[in-house]
């Protein structure tokens, strides 16, 4: 199996927010500022690893903010939130046969985070089915939940639009690190 990394898009990569020096993207008017060093560190990371992006948004709208800043070219596909309902209603995995590195700015407990590591696949046996009706195997999902991030997952500083942002630069060492111990 070969590592593949997910990035999330909005406040890891952008910050989209509704108007004020807008640009037109499906018929809205919004402000998106690209995070400080994007460029150069999707450079470095599509050199050594496939990157795809994974967004809770809508990937048309998602897919025009990644032209707009030039980074779309970055990315072999975009995967929106229709993307990730759909693999988690099939129970198929966006892409079989991988070992997955999410980079995202979510919190490991919210909904969103659990909805896109369902839709990467390559979950433990135990979590692919994570419909528990006992307290205890809720606690065995959620500790199996917890070893399998340690391993997958690396959260990223929320950018926010500062634009003395150094977090791409500083996190860049952690992803090759984290990426190299799942080539093991």
């Amino acid at each position: 199996m070969r590592t593949v990394i997910f990035l999330d898009l909005d406040e890891t990569l952008v910050s989209t927010r509704p108007a004020r020096d807008p640009f037109s993207a499906i018929g809205q008017n919004f402000t998106s500022l690209l995070r400080p060093y994007a460029q150069e560190f999707l450079l470095e990371l599509s050199t050594a690893y496939p990157l795809y992006l994974l967004t809770a948004g809508d990937r048309d709208f998602q897919t025009e903010v990644l032209k707009h800043h030039k980074i779309d070219t970055y990315f072999l596909k975009i995967f929106g939130r229709q993307d990730i309902g759909h693999a988690i209603n099939l129970g198929k995995p966006l892409i079989p046969g991988i070992l997955p590195l999410l980079i995202d700015d979510l919190n490991p407990a919210s909904y969103g985070f659990f909805q896109k590591f369902m839709a990467i696949g390559n979950l433990p046996e135990a979590l692919q089915n994570i419909r528990s009706q006992t307290l205890e195997e809720m606690d065995q999902q959620e500790a199996l939940l917890d070893d399998f991030t340690q391993v997958h997952y690396l959260q990223i500083k929320m950018f926010g639009g500062n634009p003395l942002d150094q977090e791409l630069v500083n996190i860049l060492p952690a992803i090759f690190q984290k990426a190299a111990k799942l080539n093991i």
